[in-house]
C-alpha cells in the first residue's frame, strides 16, 4: 500500500523481470483500470495497465488496493509477483502478468518521464489485409469517414445494449470498421451530428481487439477496458490533424481531396450557399447576428493577446484566481496557475485548461477594413501547429506576436462575424 518512500534500490525494467526472484521494483504508470468478472461471478479485479504489462489484484485483496490506484498515476511497484497472462483477450502483447500480493507495496512516483496514455498505433494496412493476428489488442487513430445506424438489441442475458459500425481511415486513406458499443455509440453520434461544426472528426480507440468475419476486417470496442478519444486535446489526435490537413493541401489524388473535403460540403453550404455575402462596410459591430465577408488579410496587430487560457471541459475562456481567493474543490491544479470557468456547465469551479490561438487579424476588402479574431481550430489547420507549442516557443506573457501568424498576411479569407 502508499506509504511514505523507502528507500527502493535499483529500478527493474518491466522486459527484464526474472521468474526465478521477487525482490525487485517496477515503475510504471497506470493507463488503464477496469474490472473484470470471471464465470459469471461478480468477481472484482482491477487490472493495471503500464507500458507492456498488465496487473491484477483478486477480490480478496481489493480493500488494500482500492485507494492507492488511480488511472494516469504514476507508482512505484515493490514485490509483485509474475503470472502466466492465459486470458483469451489480451489487452497487451505480454505472455505475462504482474500480481499485487499481500507482501506488494504500492509508492507514489514523482519523476517518471514515460508517455501519458501508452499508445502503440496499428497499421491499418495490416488490419484491412487481416496480415494483423486476430483478437490482439491494438490502438488505432484515424478520422470518421461514416457513420451508420445504430442497432439495439438484447444480450443473453437480457441486458439492453447497442452498437455503432463506424468507419474510420488513416492517413494513406486505408479504411476500416469500427464496431463500437453503448456509451461509445453516444459518443460518436453526438460529434458526427455536429460535424458541421466541430469539422474532421479524428478518434483514438485504445485497447480495441481486430476481428475477422470472411474478407471483412473489424476493430472491436472491449466491454469496461477500451478507452476512446474524439478531437481531444491531446497531442497524437492534434498531430494527426495536422498530417491529414497538409497531406491533403498537397496530395493530387481527387479521392484523397475529396474524402477530406467531403466533411466540409455542409460548411461550404452553410457559408457560401445559404448564406449572405456583406461588404465590410455593410457590418453592423452594434447588431448581433451572423454574417459573412471575404477580405484579405493585410496586417497582424502587435501587442495584442495572442491565446487565451480555455476550460478543458467546455473550451470557454476561464479567468485566474489567486489561490487566497479560491476555495473551490475537486480538482488538483498548481497553487500558483489556479483557474475558474464560469459558464454554467461548470458553475465557477476550478478547472484544468487549454492553452488556445485567438490570432488578430486585420482584413481588408475594396469597402473598408475590419478587426478579426482567428480562433484556435481554423489557426492551427492554417498555420500546421498548436497554441502550446507556439507558447513554448514565444513565452508565456502574451507578448511578442509569433512570426508564424505573417504566413497569413496576403491570403485573401472567408470569414463569419458574429
Amino acid at each position: 500500500m502508499a506509504a511514505n518512500l523507502p528507500e527502493l534500490g535499483n529500478i527493474t525494467y518491466l522486459k527484464n523481470l526474472d521468474l526465478s526472484r521477487r525482490d525487485y521494483t517496477v515503475k510504471v504508470r497506470v493507463t488503464r483500470l477496469w474490472k473484470m468478472f470471471l464465470v459469471d461471478e461478480e468477481v472484482d479485479m482491477y487490472s493495471l495497465q503500464g507500458t507492456t504489462v498488465q496487473a491484477n489484484v483478486l477480490r480478496r485483496r481489493f480493500a488494500r488496493f482500492e485507494h492507492v490506484l488511480n488511472e494516469s498515476d504514476r507508482y512505484f511497484i515493490v514485490r509483485p509477483t509474475i503470472g502466466l497472462n492465459e486470458s483469451k483477450y489480451k489487452y497487451v502483447q505480454s505472455q505475462t502478468k504482474l500480481g499485487l500480493n499481500y507482501d506488494t507495496h504500492i509508492y507514489p512516483c514523482n519523476d517518471y518521464s514515460g508517455p501519458l496514455y501508452g499508445f502503440s498505433f496499428t497499421n491499418f494496412k495490416g488490419i484491412v489485409d487481416q496480415t494483423f493476428p486476430d483478437n490482439q489488442p491494438l490502438d488505432v487513430i484515424g478520422f470518421v469517414a461514416n457513420v451508420g445506424e445504430p442497432k439495439k438489441f438484447k444480450t443473453q442475458k437480457g441486458k439492453e445494449t447497442k452498437k455503432l459500425n463506424v468507419i474510420v481511415q488513416d492517413l494513406e486513406m486505408q479504411k476500416i470498421y469500427l464496431l463500437l458499443w453503448d456509451s461509445y455509440t453516444d459518443m460518436i453520434l453526438e460529434h458526427w451530428e455536429n460535424r458541421e461544426q466541430d469539422g474532421i472528426i479524428v478518434i483514438i480507440l485504445q485497447f480495441a481487439t481486430a476481428k475477422y468475419f470472411g474478407k471483412s476486417s473489424y476493430v472491436n470496442s472491449s466491454y469496461n477496458v477500451s478507452k476512446f478519444f474524439i478531437n481531444s486535446e491531446i497531442d497524437e489526435i492534434t498531430a494527426f490533424r495536422n498530417s491529414l490537413l497538409l497531406n491533403s493541401a498537397g496530395s493530387s489524388s481527387s479521392t484523397q481531396s475529396s474524402n477530406i473535403s467531403g466533411m466540409y460540403l455542409s460548411m461550404y453550404d452553410d457559408y457560401v450557399v445559404r448564406s449572405e455575402f456583406n461588404n465590410i462596410a455593410e457590418v453592423n459591430i452594434q447588431q448581433v447576428k451572423s454574417v459573412v465577408i471575404v477580405g484579405t488579410v493585410r496586417l497582424i496587430p502587435q501587442d495584442v493577446p495572442w491565446y487565451y487560457l480555455a476550460c478543458r471541459s467546455c473550451k470557454r475562456k476561464v479567468t485566474k484566481k489567486t489561490p487566497q481567493n479560491n476555495q473551490a474543490v475537486g480538482v488538483l491544479v498548481d497553487q500558483e496557475d489556479i483557474c475558474e470557468c464560469k459558464t454554467e456547465t461548470c458553475n465557477n469551479n476550478v478547472v484544468h485548461y487549454l492553452q488556445r490561438l485567438k490570432v488578430p487579424l486585420t482584413v481588408q476588402d475594396s469597402t473598408g477594413t475590419v478587426f478579426l479574431t482567428l480562433f484556435d481550430r481554423e489557426a492551427c489547420g492554417l498555420l500546421k501547429t498548436t497554441g502550446s507549442a507556439l507558447i513554448e516557443k514565444y513565452g508565456s506573457d502574451n507578448g511578442d506576436t509569433p512570426a508564424e501568424f505573417e504566413a497569413l498576411v496576403g491570403k485573401s479569407e472567408k470569414g463569419q462575424q458574429f
